[in-house]
């Protein structure tokens, strides 16, 4: 028996040092993954402490986080939010803000405007053709073709979706409730998995309409609709727009902010990137480890902010950090706070 244990010890040991030395490890979203992996680059040339990142969507992130494969998820959705069995277990912190863009791939056409009732009429296939009387009538300076409107949706259980889900759900008075949270019903519709692979399909087809987080619509040179908020504006997501979408949210507001906000200059599909780790980090790790968590997530939602404008993402807010800051606290081993 005391052989065993012993056996059991050390391969314990080699365990946690196998893992030290890996780096730790985190998975999620494809959102956030250009600014994610740069922050990773950037944490270690100044701390020289390796992060690992896979983006394999938001809902395989929690997955991994809550199977204890990883040592932080992030993802589009908070815990809270997901559906994941013993989310009052883990804590949320926003680490990015970002918009759903709606795209298209019109040739010739510069400029296209949309109202929430034209998307959704889009995308239940109500509207099925660009020169349509009612998009004509919102784009009376535009010649549209008359090519039949594509539709591609994400096939993975997706953050993206989830929030765009979200928006329809609230411009349709409830009235358009998905399926799934983490997949758009829409009939007929392409189906591809990811950001990156949704914004390639989108530029190989003529008529084309999808939806991406906003900087692969920019990296792309995509047509980006121009979306009516709930003050009648027509704006891109933007910097000033998608901060904008939270400015006059509260710490108690933070979670639920940026679906049609009510600021007039604010584009309507916004949300926050969550990282999400374990609130006891002493039920899956030693307590080093457990700190260098801690001091990753810090250096995220603070140091990491500078890299976030310069590599097209939107900053965390005053009001967002502030949250970050209080919820990082949340984070113990076992009584003790760690930070």
């Amino acid at each position: 028996m005391k052989l065993i244990f012993s056996m059991c010890l050390v391969l314990v040991i080699l365990g946690n040092a196998a893992h030290g030395a890996d780096g730790l490890k985190g998975s999620g979203a494809t959102f956030p993954a250009l600014l994610v992996n740069k922050m990773t680059e950037r944490y270690e040339k100044e701390t020289g402490k390796v992060v690992n990142y896979s983006p394999i969507g938001s809902f395989n992130g929690l997955t991994e986080l809550a199977a204890g494969k990883t040592d932080f998820a992030v993802s589009d959705v908070q815990l809270n939010d997901s559906g994941m069995p013993n989310s009052g277990e883990y804590v949320d912190i926003p680490v990015t803000l970002g918009a759903v863009a709606l795209v298209y791939n019109l040739e010739g056409v510069p400029v296209l405007k949309l109202t929430p009732d034209l998307v959704l009429d889009i995308l239940a296939g109500r509207v099925t053709r660009w020169n349509d009387s009612r998009i004509e009538a919102v784009n009376s300076k535009v010649k549209l073709p008359a090519l039949s409107i594509k539709v591609i949706a994400r096939s993975d259980l997706s953050g993206t979706s989830f929030l765009l889900n979200r928006y329809l759900t609230s411009v349709s008075n409830g009235a358009r409730q998905p399926k799934s949270k983490w997949r758009l019903d829409v009939p007929g519709a392409t189906q591809v998995s990811g950001n990156q692979q949704l914004v390639d399909m989108l530029l190989r087809t003529p008529g084309a309409f999808g939806y991406t987080e906003s900087h692969y619509a920019a990296r792309a040179n995509c047509g980006v609709v121009a979306l009516r908020n709930a003050k009648a504006r027509f704006l891109l997501p933007n910097v000033e727009s998608i901060l904008a979408a939270t400015d006059e949210a509260t710490l108690d507001q933070i979670r639920n902010s940026g679906i049609n906000s009510k600021n007039e200059f604010a584009y309507p599909i916004v949300g926050f990137s969550w990282v999400a780790t374990a609130r006891d980090q002493s039920k899956r790790t030693d307590y080093e480890s457990a700190k260098s968590v801690v001091n990753w997530l810090w250096w995220m939602t603070h140091q990491g902010q500078l890299y976030a404008d310069e590599n097209g993402f939107t900053p965390l807010p005053p009001i967002a950090m502030k949250f970050a800051s209080q919820h990082l606290k949340e984070i113990r081993f076992d009584d003790v706070i760690i930070r």
